[in-house]
């Protein structure tokens, strides 16, 4: 996906912002941030920060796709435990993961 541009939906946006990579237990993982926007909805609006866990990195940036956008090959956080470790870790080493910030993982 491509960095700091808008993405319209039927009731709002939503903007990725920053891909990062954090290592934990010996691996490395794969996030985004951003933020969304419920703007034209018919019952009420809103604005929240997010962060997209696709996985643990196998490969990354390894090959450039159609778009001409960097691709990379994860293996998704599957184990619970560790998704709230991921989470916490994520917290403490980004200020807008801080808070109410949504931490999903696919």
């Amino acid at each position: 996906m491509k960095l700091d541009e808008e993405i319209r939906g039927i009731s709002g946006c939503y903007t990725p912002g920053k891909e990062g990579r954090l290592q934990y237990k010996d691996r490395e993982v794969l996030y985004v941030l951003g933020q969304a926007n419920l703007d034209s909805s018919c019952c009420g609006s809103g604005c929240w920060c997010y962060a997209n866990v696709p996985g643990y990195v196998t490969k990354y940036q390894y090959k450039t796709n159609d778009k001409g956008l960097q691709v990379s090959d994860v293996e998704p956080v599957t184990d619970k435990n560790d998704q709230e470790e991921i989470k916490t870790l994520m917290r403490a080493a980004e200020p807008l993961a801080e808070g109410t910030c949504e931490i999903y993982f696919w």
